[in-house]
């Protein structure tokens, strides 16, 4: 999602199918559909990312999962580097930081997180792709999925010991290690995690624990503060893929319908 003064919601598929919903949305028409890849070569998205210029995406062959390329296009999903830039290990997970001007890099292979200059124009984008310097590094029994941030965190998710890892952004150092508990007799978590701006509280998306179409697999979204360790509030929808925290601290979700469509939902603190 960009940021004010008119922010835009950017759904994306694996394929590089892209709709994008201005917030608030155009009564007539919602959404507008771009193809990232129009040729229909073979590149399957692993993560993607908007900054206040760029939607920046990592993807790979179908059959290579060892290397990538990052590719950049603007806001209206025109590439500005057709080529992209290629990545010699592949990159899991990449968040933006437009406060800090920092692209965020999760690399399970080498159990690191590193960060680029996040490119403020097409020119700037091989310069800032070339240097990259480290976060933190983590131990190598970790089994690291996803990455979350706010203004003064920065943290993983650890799936071997269901565990959340945070970080303070300035300093680089660990703040809490925080163990999802909750619902996880019947639940796992992949990752999918967000912290409130005030840091007060994690959500999760947690995904039962049945081995049948995901299309019908019943998901738990709940958040939880990090002090008390008592859930706040909860709710459980079938089919969510993905969840944001919005620009008035929402929480957004979207909720897959069928193969082809779905929904994007909101929830406020009441």
């Amino acid at each position: 999602m960009t940021s004010s003064p008119t922010p835009k919601l950017f759904i994306l598929d694996k394929y590089g199918k892209v709709s994008v919903c201005s917030i608030p949305p155009n009564r007539t028409k919602p959404f507008e559909t771009f193809t990232l890849f129009p040729n229909g070569n073979d590149e399957l998205i692993e993560s993607a990312v908007v900054s206040s210029r760029f939607l920046i995406v990592y993807a790979r062959k179908k059959q290579d999962t060892m290397t990538g390329k990052m590719y950049f296009f603007n806001h209206e999903c025109k590439s500005v580097l057709p080529n992209g830039i290629y990545q010699s290990i592949p990159v899991h997970h990449i968040l933006c930081d437009q406060n800090a001007n920092r692209l965020y890099c999760l690399d399970r292979m080498r159990c690191t997180i590193y960060y680029h200059a996040l490119p403020n124009s097409s020119n700037e984008i091989e310069a800032c792709m070339k240097t990259r310097r480290d976060f933190t590094q983590f131990n190598s029994n970790y089994a690291a999925f996803k990455m979350l941030q706010n203004d003064d965190i920065l943290g993983f998710y650890e799936r071997n010991e269901c565990t959340v890892h945070l970080y303070d952004k300035k300093t680089t150092e660990k703040i809490e290690e925080f163990k999802s508990e909750h619902f996880m007799d019947r639940f796992e978590s992949w990752g999918i995690i967000a912290i409130r701006k005030d840091n007060n509280s994690l959500i999760f998306k947690v995904d039962e624990r049945i081995d049948h179409d995901a299309s019908n697999r019943q998901h738990i979204v709940y958040e939880v503060n990090r002090f008390s360790k008592q859930v706040i509030s909860q709710i459980q929808l079938s089919s969510v893929f993905g969840m944001i925290i919005g620009p008035n601290n929402e929480v957004i979700l979207g909720i897959r319908q069928t193969k082809d469509n779905g929904v994007i939902q909101c929830y406020l603190r009441k």
